[in-house]
């Protein structure tokens, strides 16, 4: 893939996260569901460094294909975790959904200590 292809995708994606701004989740008790710069971040980084390209643009697909959808649905699975990745006063909501026969996606959703929600992460398994 080309950088101007790139850019291209990255600038749709940006447009379509901050547009968002938040989303009422059905399974979470309608609570909003943030899209800030960490979980924007989360598209292009991980601890250890820059993602490779072709994992940033399979999450993007993902994200702009069924992130509004996925939120909104009352079928998805709820699974919560206390794994305090970033730091100990949060804890983690694994929202999850098969999306195809073989396909399933999982949306992760920090909850801090303030009880408020942000997206970070969206993949496929």
């Amino acid at each position: 893939m080309i950088q101007r292809e790139y850019n291209e995708i990255l600038q749709k994606l940006k447009e379509k996260y901050f547009g968002i701004g938040s989303i009422k989740c059905p399974v979470l008790e309608g609570q909003k569901v943030f899209f800030n710069r960490i979980g924007f971040r989360h598209f292009l980084r991980t601890k250890r460094g820059i993602r490779p390209i072709s994992d940033q643009i399979r999450r993007f697909h993902l994200f702009l294909m069924h992130i509004p959808n996925f939120i909104f649905s009352k079928d998805v699975q709820v699974t919560y975790s206390n794994r305090g990745i970033h730091d100990k006063s949060s804890s983690f909501i694994i929202l999850s959904e098969q999306i195809q026969k073989e396909v399933s996606v999982k949306v992760i959703i920090r909850k801090n200590k303030a009880g408020t929600l942000y997206f970070i992460s969206i993949m496929d398994f």
